[in-house]
């Protein structure tokens, strides 16, 4: 049976490959588990037409994404903590108060892309990944010093 790839499937290919398979694996598998549809002209040009816009909107996000990460690197989150007794720090800053840092400087981030594992507690200078991808990053500055 021809079918033709929706999605990836390992060990047979990807997104809108033609392929031939046995009828079973097709029927029983393939397109109940919408992974492929029957092989016809007007499905391949319509999937053809979804990839490319898929295409569009991947490249459209990536420049946003660089255009992010382009004022996030030019950016320098300081500010100043209460201490108490050998420099202990009373609070802390958290993905928050970053997102909230840069929502003023005019980005608009949703704290996931903050890669910070846990809350700023202590003093001195902090490089925090932004991370939107594998191929997309970035670092936000973070300077934190002792209230007078």
């Amino acid at each position: 049976m021809k079918i033709i790839l929706i999605k990836d499937v390992e060990n047979l290919g990807s997104a809108g490959d033609i392929k031939e398979v046995k009828s079973g694996y097709a029927r029983n598998f393939l397109i109940p588990n919408k992974l492929a549809t029957q092989f016809t002209e007007g499905k391949l040009s319509s999937l053809n037409q979804e990839i490319a816009e898929e295409e569009r909107k991947i490249n459209r996000d990536a420049k946003n994404i660089s255009k992010i990460l382009k004022q996030i690197d030019g950016l320098t989150f300081e500010t100043t903590m209460k201490t108490g007794e050998d420099d202990k720090v009373f609070g802390s800053i958290t993905k928050q108060d970053l997102v909230d840092f840069l929502s003023e400087n005019g980005v608009n981030l949703d704290k996931r892309n903050i890669d910070l594992v846990s809350p700023i507690k202590n003093l001195g200078e902090h490089n925090i990944p932004v991370v939107f991808s594998s191929e997309l990053k970035g670092e936000l500055k973070v300077i934190c010093s002792k209230e007078s």
